[in-house]
């Protein structure tokens, strides 16, 4: 199904460069997040709020708690990732990243782990309970705390992920 047409449109399933690629515009990402891969400390999953390790002597990065210095939430939605070391010729690049570093989403919509109910709007903040999990909040004087804010609604007790707009 690889083949440009005669407007001169590419159409591909996978690209890889290693050279640099210049263009005007992106169209149509699946995805929603900005993401950078950061030092792993320890294992995360998608939807976890990720801060920085403040007790490590090196920059490194852990599953957020209440009063964490939060940086995002570990993505598996991202439209860009950058960081990471560049791999050896022929190994994939988030592969041959995945173990030292967490694709941590920066800036857009991702979706991250809560527990409890949520309404559109609400600050999504690290709980005390779980790690990498986030509680919701009305109080616009925890914004600060906050990995984002929720885009929908989701009720339950259970663990879950819900739509977070990322940033404050």
């Amino acid at each position: 199904n690889n083949h440009i047409n005669t407007a001169g449109d590419v159409y591909m399933n996978t690209l890889t460069c290693r050279g640099n690629i210049t263009g005007n515009k992106t169209y149509h990402p699946i995805y929603n997040d900005y993401a950078e891969f950061f030092p792993r400390a320890e294992a995360t999953e998608p939807g976890d709020i990720i801060a920085l390790d403040i007790d490590s002597a090196k920059e490194q990065y852990v599953k957020a708690k209440r009063g964490s210095i939060v940086v995002g939430v570990h993505s598996d939605e991202f439209g860009q990732l950058i960081g990471g070391d560049a791999p050896p010729d022929g190994k994939d690049y988030f592969t041959w990243n995945i173990d030292r570093y967490i694709p941590v989403g920066l800036i857009g919509r991702c979706r991250v782990k809560v527990i409890g109910s949520v309404k559109k709007g609400d600050y999504i903040i690290p709980s005390d309970e779980y790690p990498g999990v986030g509680v919701a909040t009305s109080d616009r004087s925890k914004s600060y705390l906050a990995v984002g804010f929720a885009v929908e609604d989701s009720y339950g007790d259970d663990i879950r992920r819900v739509r977070v707009r990322l940033g404050r």
